[in-house]
């Protein structure tokens, strides 16, 4: 079964490029969690796959919440399932850094996610395209391991965190590891940063990638093993036996309604889903942002300042604000309608 609101020829216009299949090496960095801790990450994951130009090298968990969820493992098998790929999945340090040159090697536990990301750096001929859509920790702390590495192989650290101008607004994913925060932004090169949002919480002045959107648009037209994927986890199923089988079974229709068709849900918070596909299209132009060079300095408080001799980032900023929460979802279900 799929939702169909009308017949029509599609062709999918986000996802063409001269980019050849799986030419980006990616390493994805996710709080993504099962039960989650916020569905927009398991939208986020969706679209990662969707986009075949990435090769997606591993997923490391971000698993900086400070209380205890389980990592979101289950997802990323299911979309290895639908994709018939084969991404592994690391989880990553559980503790605060202690300073901003803080390596994490003193943590006693899930070492492998910062291991995995400096072994592939290592070993690869590609520079490689870094997403990072949690607190920073496993970056920040890479990073102080091996500068160098990070400075000669990541081609793009793209991270999705942070508030743009409201200067009292210290953001959640800031908040979760301030000293990684203000590592990442203060030292390392080629960041393109997209703050969460501008002038506070829930605010987006056109400096931050914050959308919303309802799931009856943002998965029209996806295929039933998709859909059983977004229910799967919309539902919270604790199903961890049958959750692969689930997927090749008829949607359940009073699902379908509750969790994606009912007009009464409330919309979906979105940052990051569709500004993927702007890093695999050689044309920007139908997209309804851009990025622009500032430089920024970030204190110990974690705020951000606007200073001609801090680093050099490249921030988000939206050109087209009158169209900008549609053109996002339409990107989006473009990408969902090609799994």
């Amino acid at each position: 079964m799929v939702i169909v609101f009308f017949i029509a020829v599609f062709i999918v216009n986000s996802c063409s490029s001269d980019i050849n299949q799986g030419e980006i090496p990616v390493i994805y960095v996710s709080d993504l969690y099962h039960p989650f801790e916020d569905p927009d990450d398991h939208f986020d994951l969706a679209a990662l796959f969707g986009l075949t130009q990435f090769d997606i090298k591993m997923i490391i968990i971000d698993n900086a919440k400070p209380y205890e969820k389980t990592p979101g493992k289950i997802p990323v098998e299911q979309l290895n399932y639908i994709t018939d790929r084969k991404v592994p999945v690391y989880v990553g340090l559980k503790d605060l850094l202690r300073s901003t040159d803080d390596t994490g090697e003193n943590q006693p536990v899930n070492q492998e996610g910062c291991r995995a990301i400096l072994n592939y750096l290592e070993e690869s001929d590609k520079k490689v395209t870094i997403f990072s859509v949690g607190s920073l920790r496993d970056i920040a702390a890479a990073y102080n391991r091996n500068s160098g590495l990070f400075e000669e192989k990541v081609d793009k650290l793209v991270i999705f965190i942070g508030e743009a101008n409201n200067k009292g607004n210290i953001e959640y994913n800031v908040s979760l590891d301030k000293n990684a925060y203000i590592n990442v932004m203060n030292r390392i090169p080629n960041v393109w940063w997209v703050p969460c949002f501008d002038g506070g919480v829930w605010k987006n002045n056109g400096n931050a990638s914050f959308w919303q959107g309802h799931h009856s648009d943002l998965l029209e037209g996806a295929s039933d093993p998709i859909l059983n994927y977004f229910i799967y986890a919309l539902t919270k199923s604790s199903d961890s036996v049958n959750y692969i089988q689930k997927l090749d079974l008829p949607v359940n229709k009073e699902n379908l309604q509750s969790q994606i068709l009912d007009s009464s849900l409330p919309l979906r918070n979105l940052w990051c889903c569709s500004v993927f596909p702007y890093f695999v299209e050689e044309d920007k132009s139908s997209f309804p942002f851009t990025f622009e060079q500032v430089s920024v300095s970030v204190d110990s408080n974690a705020v951000v300042h606007y200073t001609d001799t801090g680093n050099k980032v490249m921030r988000f900023s939206i050109s087209d604000k009158a169209n900008y929460s549609q053109k996002m979802n339409k990107i989006f279900n473009e990408i969902i309608r090609s799994l």
